[in-house]
This record gives structure tokens, C-alpha cells and sequence, in this order.
């Protein structure tokens, strides 16, 4: 029994083939990288197409004018003992910003520890003074209280 399959629908990024096989139809599903390989086929012979119009001259003289290009571009790029020296630089630059940085750090744990000591130190002060007050307070109070018992 021979298969006849032709396209019956698209949908969304799905092909259903219907085929038909004695009364019963039956679908299959293509995926969606199926009909994208074929979006990309067509573009890339579709760019072939354009390329070959719309090129300026001949193979052989655009190789040769992109090689001295290349030739004239290489005079531009540093020699590799000039690369390792802008290298070392670079380094040493790194390193002495990421020395400054920790010195950065050290400094401000530094701040925060000494200000958390001197709040430290006012807060037990203010502390001892509120507990001073408080007991001269209690102190003038009995004292008052036991002059007015006595008068």
C-alpha cells in the first residue's frame, strides 16, 4: 500500500501531513526545528544569491585587497615584547588598586572598631551617671521623707 502525504494546514510552527491510508486518516506532527532548518536554508541561499549580485569585483582581486589590508593592519599592532610590557603594566596597576583597596578596608574596620569602643565607653558612662543620679535621687528622697517623720 503506497503512503500519500500532502500539507494540509500550518498552524503556529507545526506542519500536519495528513496521510492517507485506506479510510483512516492519520496526522503527523513535524517540529518546529524542522521548518526552522528550512528558514535557514532559504536565507543562506537567498544571501549566496544577493552576495554574488551585488559584489564589487571578482574573487581573486577581493583576496588580495582583504591580504593587504591585513598586511597594512599588522603594522598598526604592537611587537609582542611591547604587549608584555602594557601587560606587566596593567598588572601592576591591578595589583597596586587592589593593595589600596585592602588599605581602604583595614582603615574603615579600623574607624568602626575605635567608634564602637568610644560609644562603648560613653554608654557605661552615661550608664555609671544615670545610676549615680538615681541613687542621689533615692538618697534625697529618704532624706526628705525622714525629715517630714520627724517634724
Amino acid at each position: 500500500m503506497k503512503l500519500l502525504a500532502r500539507v494540509t494546514r500550518i498552524t503556529f510552527s507545526k506542519v500536519y501531513i495528513k496521510k492517507a491510508m485506506g479510510s483512516m486518516p492519520h496526522r503527523v506532527k513535524i517540529g518546529k526545528d524542522v521548518l526552522q532548518m528550512n528558514g535557514f536554508v532559504k536565507g543562506v541561499l537567498l544571501g549566496v544569491g544577493v552576495g554574488l549580485l551585488v559584489a564589487p569585483m571578482r574573487g581573486e582581486e577581493m583576496r588580495r585587497l582583504i591580504s593587504d589590508r591585513a598586511s597594512e593592519m599588522r603594522g598598526y599592532l604592537p611587537e609582542n615584547e611591547q604587549l608584555d610590557v602594557y601587560k606587566q603594566q596593567v598588572t601592576d596597576r591591578v595589583s597596586q588598586t587592589a593593595s589600596n583597596l585592602k588599605d581602604y578596608a583595614q582603615q574603615a574596620a579600623f574607624t568602626v572598631k575605635s567608634s564602637a569602643s568610644n560609644l562603648s565607653t560613653i554608654g557605661q558612662n552615661a550608664a555609671s551617671e544615670v545610676k549615680s543620679t538615681s541613687k542621689d535621687v533615692a538618697n534625697t528622697t529618704k532624706d526628705t521623707v525622714n525629715s517630714n517623720k520627724v517634724n
